[in-house]
């Protein structure tokens, strides 16, 4: 079916951003400080989690390491610093396959991109940058929020942004989130969403899109590839 869109929103982590290898890079920092793998996950995630906010920061996460270590700090502190110039040099290798080529197509078709993301906006900023994104996504163009809960956080910078598009029509939105994907569907019901599968992440689950399209017939496509989804897109606007 022939649609036409207009306004692409796309999720940053794990849809166009390989979190999962960048979070690989970050827990060499807490090796070098001594800390066990499940003391890091408690770490990542209370930073990740203050205050009921999305408040992780590169710097905060080695503070809370460094606070937590028996060791030496320096050792940490030398590996703090090895990593970040590591992930600088990684650039655009830490994006997922497929992400830039599905971000030139919207662009040669006239679609205007926006990254619509959950965190802190200096880190996220930083992420964007560091992966050249910022060629697609200038800064008007870049939606922050650290709320978690989606209603309050990214729906709400959606209905803000395109009051003018009460029902969605012309909008699509990539995400490996399918709960995300969900609520968004409901707000826009003309809208169309695209999930990105992350094999790799434990809360993923491929029912989850599996029972997204299903309840929403002809609105969702899903795939772990975005190339598949790029092509999904195609075909809508062909």
């Amino acid at each position: 079916m022939e649609k036409t869109i207009s306004v692409a929103l796309f999720d940053l982590d794990r849809t166009l951003l390989d979190t999962e290898k960048l979070v690989g890079m970050l827990k060499r920092i807490s090796q070098a400080y001594g800390i066990n793998p499940v003391a890091e996950r408690q770490i990542y995630w209370g930073v990740m989690n203050t205050g009921a906010k999305n408040a992780f920061s590169l710097e905060a996460y080695v503070a809370a390491l460094r606070k937590a270590t028996k060791h030496d700090p320096r050792l940490g502190d030398e590996a703090a610093e090895k990593v970040k110039k590591n992930i600088r040099a990684t650039g655009e290798r830490l994006l997922i396959p497929g992400a830039q080529e599905l971000l030139r197509f919207c662009k040669k078709k006239g679609i205007a991109c926006y990254v619509l993301t959950l965190g802190l906006p200096k880190w996220q900023t930083r992420k964007i940058l560091w992966t050249k994104l910022d060629e697609f996504f200038d800064e008007p163009h870049r939606l922050f929020t650290d709320e978690p809960n989606t209603e309050k956080g990214k729906m709400r910078l959606i209905k803000e942004r395109f009051a003018e598009r009460v029902n969605g029509r012309g909008m699509v939105f990539f995400n490996d989130r399918a709960d995300e994907l969900a609520e968004f569907l409901q707000k826009f019901p003309e809208a169309l969403a695209f999930g990105r599968f992350e094999p790799r992440d434990s809360r993923a689950r491929k029912a989850n899109f599996q029972k997204l399209a299903e309840k929403f017939p002809e609105r969702v496509y899903w795939s772990e590839n975005l190339a598949d989804l790029q092509k999904n897109l195609e075909t809508i606007i062909s």
